[in-house]
C-alpha cells in the first residue's frame, strides 16, 4: 500500500524515475558512445547556478594547499609544530602571515610555532577559551600527543579544526 503510494509520487515528479534500472550493456554503451545516451539535456551547456564561472583562472595545487588555504581563511589564529609531513602546511601558512595575508575577516592570521606538540595543543585549547578561531597542523603521531588537550577541548564543547597530514598512525606488529 504505501509502496504503491509511494510509486504515485514519484510518477508525478517524474514519469519513469522509479524504473531507472539499465543492463551493464547500456551502461558500457553509453561510456563509450555518449552520443547514444537517450538524454536530450547532455550536450546543452549548464545555467544558473551550476554553470562555472570561465571568468576565474583555475590553479593546480596539492592537497596540503588547498587545506592551509581553506585553514588561513576561515581562522583567526594557528599554533604550530613543523613535523613531517604536516610541515608544508604550517610553512604555507607562516609564509603567508610573513607576507600579510588577510583572511576573510580581514585580519592577518597570527601563526604561533611552539616547541613540541603538546605546546601547540595546550595553546590551541587556551586560543579557544578566549574564543578565537584556531586551529593546528599536525601529522598523525603529533595527534596522539595531543590526546590529554583534545580531551579537555572536547570536555569543554570547544568548536576547533585539527588538521592532521597522515601517512599512517604507527601500530605494534
Amino acid at each position: 500500500m504505501a509502496a504503491d503510494k509511494a510509486k504515485t509520487e514519484l510518477d508525478k515528479l517524474d514519469p519513469g524515475l522509479h524504473n531507472a534500472a539499465i543492463s551493464m550493456d547500456q551502461i558500457d554503451d553509453v561510456i563509450n558512445n555518449p552520443a547514444k545516451a537517450n538524454r536530450k539535456d547532455v550536450n546543452k551547456p549548464l545555467k544558473g547556478a551550476y554553470a562555472p564561472d570561465r571568468t576565474k583562472k583555475l590553479q593546480c595545487v596539492d592537497g596540503c594547499y588547498a587545506l592551509t588555504d581553506s585553514a588561513y581563511r576561515m581562522n583567526d589564529t594557528a599554533f604550530i609544530f613543523p613535523i613531517t609531513p604536516a610541515s608544508l602546511m604550517s610553512e604555507y601558512a607562516d609564509g603567508w602571515m610573513a607576507e600579510g595575508r588577510k583572511n576573510v575577516f580581514g585580519q592577518v592570521m597570527q601563526v604561533t610555532q611552539m616547541n613540541s606538540e603538546a605546546g601547540a595543543a595546550g595553546a590551541l585549547h587556551g586560543a579557544l577559551v578566549t574564543g578565537s578561531l584556531c586551529t593546528t597542523f599536525t601529522a598523525s603521531q603529533g595527534l596522539l600527543l595531543m590526546i590529554p588537550n583534545m580531551y579537555k577541548i572536547a570536555g569543554e564543547m570547544l568548536p576547533c579544526v585539527l588538521h592532521v597530514g597522515a601517512r599512517a598512525v604507527a601500530a605494534r606488529r
